[in-house]
C-alpha cells in the first residue's frame, strides 16, 4: 500500500486489509487522519507498519492484530509515530513478533487518552487501559508512550534493556507496573527510566518461581504450591476474599499443613494429595 494513499479521508468509517493481497508493508502515512475509522484491524500478512501510518486516526476505539492469540500474526516493526493521536483506543496489546528495536519512537503517543472511552472504573480483566509490550523488544524509544494519560496497566517483559526519556510521560494513572524480571534489573533500569510513578510495581520472576513454592512428603510426593501472599492482588483476582477462605468458614475449606496460606492451592503433583 503506498505512500500517503488514503491520507485524510475523513469520512472512511472501516477498514478491511484483505490477507489475499499479496503486500507485506503499511507505508508511511497510508491512513494518516483517517479520523472517522472506529476499528483498525491488521491482517496476519503485515509485517511492517511504517511511521505516522495510523497517525491521528482518533475515533478508533480498537487496534487489533490479526492472529496475535494463536501465533499467525507476522508484524515485526511498528514505526515511529504510528498511531500517535489514536486517543480512543482502549488497550494497546503490542505482538511477541515484534523485533528488538522495532517499535519505534511517539508510536503511542497520545493513545489511551480519553475518558469517555476509558473510565477510571473499567475493569483489568477486561484488557482496558492495558499496555502490553511484546517479549521480543528490548528498547522502548522516546514518547512512545507518553500522554496515555487513561493507560492504567503496562507489562514489561524481561527483554527490556533500555526504557527512554519520557518513554512513559504523563501516564500519571498507572494503578500497576508488571515487570517480568527481578527488581534489581528494575533499578538498573531506572536510569533512563519511566517517568510515572514507580511505587506500584511488581515485580514477576520469568520462571514464575517467585509466586511457587514445592513441597515433597514422607512418601516422596511432590507437589508445587501457588503462593498467595507473594501476590497481593490475588484476592482481587479470583474475586474471593481472605475472610471467606479460612479453615472453618466454609465445610470446603480444610486444613492443609503443606500451605503457608490456606488460601494456596496446587499447581502441579506427581501424584493426587488425596489418594
Amino acid at each position: 500500500i503506498g505512500i500517503e494513499a488514503f491520507m485524510n479521508c475523513t469520512s472512511a468509517t472501516s477498514l478491511v486489509l484483505s490477507t489475499n493481497v499479496d503486500y507485506t508493508t503499511i507505508a508511511k502515512g497510508t491512513f494518516e487522519n483517517c479520523i472517522a475509522l472506529a476499528v483498525i484491524n491488521i491482517p496476519t500478512n503485515v509485517i511492517d507498519i511504517n511511521d505516522r501510518a495510523f497517525f491521528n486516526c482518533n475515533s478508533a476505539k480498537a487496534l487489533n492484530f490479526a492472529g496475535i492469540d494463536n501465533s499467525t500474526v507476522q508484524c515485526k516493526t511498528i514505526g515511529e509515530s504510528a498511531f500517535e493521536g489514536c486517543a480512543n483506543i482502549a488497550y494497546i496489546n503490542i505482538p511477541n513478533t515484534i523485533t528488538a528495536n522495532g517499535l519505534g519512537a511517539r508510536a503511542f503517543y497520545g493513545a489511551c487518552s480519553n475518558s469517555s472511552t476509558i473510565s477510571n472504573t473499567d475493569a483489568q480483566e477486561y484488557r482496558i487501559g492495558a499496555i502490553t509490550i511484546g517479549n521480543k523488544i528490548e528498547t522502548i524509544y522516546e514518547s512512545t508512550f507518553e500522554g496515555c494519560s487513561r493507560a492504567k496497566y503496562v507489562k514489561i517483559p524481561a527483554s527490556v534493556k533500555t526504557i527512554a526519556k519520557n518513554a512513559f510521560n504523563g501516564c500519571d494513572l498507572f494503578v500497576e507496573i508488571v515487570y517480568m524480571s527481578s527488581k534489581e534489573n528494575w533499578d538498573t533500569l531506572l536510569s533512563n527510566t519511566v517517568t510515572a510513578d514507580n511505587s506500584n510495581t511488581r515485580f514477576v520472576s520469568a520462571d514464575f518461581t517467585d509466586y511457587t513454592r514445592k513441597v515433597q512428603n514422607a512418601e516422596n510426593k511432590a507437589y508445587v504450591y501457588f503462593n498467595v501472599d507473594k501476590f497481593p492482588s490475588y484476592y482481587n483476582l479470583s474475586k474471593k476474599k481472605a475472610d471467606d477462605l479460612q479453615v472453618g468458614t466454609r465445610d470446603d475449606v480444610e486444613y492443609d499443613a503443606s500451605k503457608r496460606n490456606q488460601a494456596d492451592f496446587v499447581l502441579w503433583f506427581t501424584s493426587s494429595k488425596f489418594e
